[in-house]
C-alpha cells in the first residue's frame, strides 16, 4: 500500500515538494479557504484601516506636493519613503 502526502504548491517550498517524489498530491490547503472567510468585526477592521491609511497619504501627498514646488534640495527614495512611515505612525492602531 503506497502512502500518499497531499501538499500546497504555494505554502511549500520547491525543494521539500520534489522531495516527496511520486508521492505528493497537489491539493490546496483546506486552512487556506478558512482564513479566507472573515466576519463583520475582521471586514469593518480592514475597511478602518484602509480609510486611515488613506488619510496618512493623502497628508503625505499633500507634504510632497509642497515640498517639491517650495524646496531647491532633490529628494530621495529614502526621504520619501521615511516621512510616509511619519505620516502612518501618527495614525491610530498603527504597527510597525
Amino acid at each position: 500500500d503506497k502512502k500518499q502526502v497531499h501538499f500546497d504548491s504555494t505554502q511549500l517550498n520547491w525543494r521539500l515538494s520534489t522531495a516527496l517524489g511520486d508521492s505528493a498530491i497537489e491539493t490546496t490547503s483546506p486552512i487556506t479557504f478558512l482564513k479566507s472567510i472573515k466576519n463583520e468585526n475582521e471586514i469593518s477592521g480592514i475597511r478602518n484601516s484602509h480609510i486611515r491609511d488613506g488619510v496618512a497619504l493623502t497628508a503625505f501627498l499633500h507634504w510632497l506636493e509642497t515640498t517639491i514646488q517650495s524646496s531647491t534640495i532633490p529628494l530621495t527614495e529614502y526621504d520619501v519613503t521615511i516621512k510616509i512611515e511619519e505620516f502612518r505612525r501618527k495614525m491610530p492602531y498603527h504597527v510597525s
